[in-house]
């Protein structure tokens, strides 16, 4: 604290100022920046699903607008993945119940698909990804039950509220240049959301994919 190196260091507000120049690099007037600044919030909070409020100033200091386009694959990434030679072994649709790692020399996990019986798989090692509200549940077993002091940090940590809606038009009406519409409530930041127009990604497609923010999806689910 008080060094010269802490002194020169960025602010959370240097960085939103850096962002937001990148984002109008010639300088709007005030309202638009206005605008353009409750954008930026909403793309963060939509990012890491929780409100700004909620966010520590790391979140800011390490956030980068993206760039260049998004690329969809046609057919979706079930195709994509269909590309690999391994594809047949993968399982999809499995519901993972059980882990057992007590062996040195191997790992079986249980799981389940639709109302098929339960099914065993062997492998020398698993790379578990599943989320922590997963985890938190602790609908999945494990042999040997995973030690205290993991699932007391798993229970400390909170998961974040993002939800979509897709709507289907019937004809299309979204511009083919936009990947993704802005909507900003200057009076209410918590009812901003973007929409994912899936015209410009996919020509023809007739759908909008709507994020909606933090607070609202808190909202939304309180319905």
């Amino acid at each position: 604290y008080g060094t010269e190196d802490s002194a020169n260091a960025e602010t959370p507000r240097d960085r939103f100022d850096a962002l937001l120049d990148k984002m109008d690099p010639d300088g709007s007037d005030v309202e638009t920046r206005s605008i353009l600044s409750n954008i930026i919030l909403t793309k963060i909070e939509l990012d890491e699903a929780a409100s700004i409020e909620n966010l520590c100033q790391h979140h800011l200091e390490d956030y980068e607008l993206p760039e260049g386009d998004d690329w969809v694959p046609q057919g979706g990434f079930h195709k994509l993945l269909k590309s690999f030679p391994c594809y047949d072994d993968v399982k999809l649709n499995h519901v993972v119940r059980e882990v057992n790692y007590e062996s040195s020399e191997s790992c079986s996990v249980v799981a389940k698909c639709g109302i098929e019986q339960e099914r065993e798989f062997l492998s020398r090692k698993v790379i578990l990804t599943t989320s922590v509200g997963v985890l938190k549940t602790e609908n999945i077993k494990f042999a040997p039950a995973l030690p205290e002091w993991k699932m007391t940090g798993l229970n400390a940590l909170e998961m974040g509220i993002f939800n979509k809606v897709f709507m289907l038009f019937d004809e299309t009406w979204t511009d083919e240049q936009n990947d993704l519409i802005s909507m900003v409530d200057q009076e209410e930041r918590s009812k901003n959301f973007i929409a994912i127009n899936w015209n410009s990604l996919v020509q023809g497609k007739r759908i909008l994919t709507l994020l909606f923010n933090p607070i609202y999806s808190t909202e939304l689910e309180d319905l």
